[in-house]
């Protein structure tokens, strides 16, 4: 394979276009097979109970969670499920999936055209490269269809346009599109939105010694569309519900995240562990952090005015988050191509001017693919993966293609960085046919969806209902929904006649029959039960 690569590519230069196309096309497969195949579990069943029920509920305004208003996040996210549900023609854990593996390749996109525009195309491409093969994102969240990812790509959005628009001086665009994506944002997430804006609109002006554009016709036109359309779908939303309770919710929410009552660690160990955190999933794209320990770091930023805003937005909005020990790493995915953006452009710049750097570096790099092949030859042997079928086929690929790639790293210096990101695609590769069929096998999820799937043949369109004091796993209530294509309401009071899913613990002061018992995914039991009639004992 090497010398028929060296035969039709005897350019150094076009085998790195060679091995960047390949790993383009690579990681974009690698993100879609398999990516139904794990049941739904954390929040993705929530957000796909909520899309659903807006579906069998014919309301696509107002969000419910068992027939019951939903004020945690606004809908739109729920309308993207939707559109996914009909744009596949089912309510599969692809389709929940979909559009957050879309958005997480729109946002290397987005960071791809950018950095091309603005620094070179060499940068463009390895920073969206390194960006997506991020290990938090790629091997974790990208395989998720929660909100995050998503509203990530619309917040990261507002920072591009901010910079695009301000660079051509044309700031009724810039503020027009800026409140355009910060109201899409609004109706994502909620109340983040507005922090995002505020911070980095305030901050970016001052830092340009231009906060006269923050009062000026062009930002009020900005403010009035975002006030006018969320107004808009408030009073809508005032149709059905009392809209102050959804807006008090919301401040509650961000109140929570910031405050920390969300997180058990206190003000200091966030403080201590939140860097780390955030270089964690970055990695590997992270390591190259000890580039930017230059005494002419502040300089080399403001060399180019795309790494420099990049720098400026990432300090003003990291501040908030680092400060909350509410946050979690998934509020700030945003941030991650902008500090990223930073990494890579002094490692470009400067992996050549000191060999110890250079070294450790390609150490890391080197050992990394080492270990992959290592790990790769044990495939056939792992015990927990005796029940999936092609081991053996899996192992002997990924070592010859893992093989060829550290070879090509180890001979070609202007290759290193590429075959090392097709080292981590080619992991990706193996994750999905190992870990993924391992998780949808043998998890809480896989078994709740079959009891889900159980409880519907024995009920079929009986009227069934959560007893209301009762534990309940969203992910089993989602499939359950899912095949009766009826809302499943809670109920305080048991009648002849109808099913109930009572937990291990309730009392049911009435004749009853248990038709079903299950795991209920929090380790205990939940059981189906029948309410008889007088006839019926």
């Amino acid at each position: 394979m090497l010398s028929y690569l060296k035969s039709f590519f005897p350019d150094p230069k076009k085998q790195e276009i060679f091995f960047i196309i390949l790993s383009i096309i690579l990681l974009v497969i690698s993100l879609f097979i398999n990516l139904g195949l794990q049941p739904l579990y954390l929040e993705e069943p929530r957000r796909a109970i909520i899309a659903l029920e807006m579906i069998l509920n014919n309301n696509f305004v107002v969000p419910t969670e068992l027939g019951e208003f939903y004020y945690n996040k606004p809908p739109l996210w729920n309308w993207i499920i939707i559109l996914s549900f009909k744009l596949f023609g089912n309510f599969s854990e692809f389709s929940v999936r979909f559009f957050s593996v879309l958005s997480f390749l729109l946002i290397g996109l987005l960071l791809f055209l950018t950095g091309k525009k603005y620094v070179n195309t060499r940068f463009g491409i390895y920073t969206s490269l390194l960006l997506l093969i991020s290990f938090d994102l790629y091997f974790y969240y990208s395989n998720l269809g929660e909100i995050d990812i998503f509203y990530s790509l619309i917040t990261f959005s507002c920072f591009i346009v901010l910079f695009i628009f301000y660079e051509k001086k044309n700031y009724l665009f810039l503020f027009l599109s800026f409140y355009i994506l910060c109201t899409i944002g609004f109706l994502t997430k909620g109340l983040p939105s507005i922090s995002f804006a505020g911070i980095s609109l305030i901050v970016f002006f001052i830092y340009h010694r231009e906060f006269k554009r923050l009062i000026s016709w062009q930002h009020l036109s900005g403010i009035l569309i975002f006030i006018g359309l969320i107004t808009g779908y408030f009073y809508l939303y005032s149709r059905y519900n009392n809209y102050r309770l959804f807006l008090t919710e919301l401040f509650s929410q961000a109140s929570g995240r910031v405050s920390g009552i969300t997180e058990d660690r206190g003000i200091i160990a966030h403080l201590l562990i939140f860097p780390f955190e955030t270089l964690k999933n970055l990695l590997p794209g992270s390591i190259f952090i000890i580039y930017i320990f230059r005494k002419n770091f502040l300089r080399t930023v403001k060399e180019n005015r795309f790494i420099e805003v990049c720098m400026l937005l990432f300090s003003a909005n990291i501040i908030l988050y680092w400060l909350s020990p509410g946050t979690r790493q998934r509020y700030i995915y945003m941030l991650y191509p902008l500090l990223l953006s930073v990494f890579t452009y002094f490692f470009l710049k400067y992996r050549t001017h000191n060999k110890i750097k250079d070294l450790f570096v390609n150490c890391c790099m080197a050992i990394s693919m080492a270990l992959l092949i290592l790990s790769s030859i044990g495939l056939p042997v792992i015990p927990k993966l005796d029940e999936l079928k092609g081991m053996l086929p899996l192992a002997i690929i990924s070592v010859l293609f893992l093989g060829i790639l550290l070879y090509m790293f180890l001979k070609h210096r202007q290759l290193r960085l590429i075959t090392f990101i097709l080292a981590v695609i080619v992991l990706r590769f193996i994750f999905n046919f190992t870990v993924l069929p391992y998780r949808a096998n043998n998890s809480r999820a896989q078994n709740l969806k079959n009891s889900a799937y159980q409880i519907h043949k024995i009920t079929d369109n009986s009227p069934l209902y959560l007893y209301k004091d009762s534990y309940y796993s969203r992910t089993f209530v989602f499939y359950l929904e899912k095949e009766r294509q009826k809302v499943l309401f809670k109920k305080g009071d048991f009648i002849d006649n109808e099913y109930y899913i009572v937990g291990k613990n309730c009392e049911i002061p009435r004749p009853h029959k248990v038709m079903y018992e299950f795991d209920d995914g929090n380790g205990s039991m939940s059981y189906l039960v029948k309410i008889l009639d007088d006839k019926s004992i």
